[in-house]
């Protein structure tokens, strides 16, 4: 497998951090570090805002999250549909996932543009009714998928992956985040 820097992009809390080399270890990480950032958004979503959670929580919504949104469904997704049996029953589930995948991103991508514009603006104001309001929606949608990665998805990889399948996924994610050639 590929050896991978340790440690996360944005200031999140990165203890326990794991190296894209144990690839599902690594997408693991990843949700909690949504949980993370869904509690800043609940924080935005009632009116609160502190301007260094919510520059690191637009740095993981623009950066990882992204890359983590590719790692599932440019490979684990396919990956998934390629080794699952039928009656593994799976398939419903990863076009939800699908579906998820565009929407959170336009939901991150366009909230993150919109709060950091306020943070440069005024860091100190409470965010705009729309700023809430759209973080109360990526909010909902952050957490279900949370729940069908940690719940469905990663245990039936797990399961279902070869081991040349997470190589493959490993140096895959490498990739995508520079880290190799």
């Amino acid at each position: 497998m590929v050896p991978a820097p340790r440690g996360t992009d944005s200031g999140l809390n990165n203890e326990g951090a794991v190296s894209v080399s144990e690839p599902l270890d690594f997408l693991r990480a990843t949700t909690y570090k949504q949980r993370e950032v869904c509690q800043v958004l609940s924080n935005i979503a009632e009116g609160e805002v502190v301007a260094n959670e919510v520059i690191d929580a637009c740095q993981f919504l623009t950066v990882e999250l992204i890359l983590h949104l590719s790692d599932e469904a440019e490979d684990m997704v396919p990956m998934l549909r390629e080794r699952c049996k039928p009656h593994d029953n799976i398939e419903p589930i990863l076009e939800d996932v699908s579906k998820e995948h565009g929407l959170i991103r336009s939901l991150g991508l366009k909230l993150s543009r919109g709060l950091m514009a306020q943070v440069a603006s005024n860091p100190n104001r409470k965010p705009s009714k729309p700023l809430r309001t759209q973080a109360a929606d990526l909010l909902k949608e952050l957490r279900r998928l949370s729940a069908i990665e940690n719940g469905i998805l990663l245990p039936m990889a797990r399961v279902r992956l070869t081991s040349s399948d997470l190589e493959a996924l490993s140096l895959s994610m490498a990739k995508r985040r520079g880290w190799a050639t």
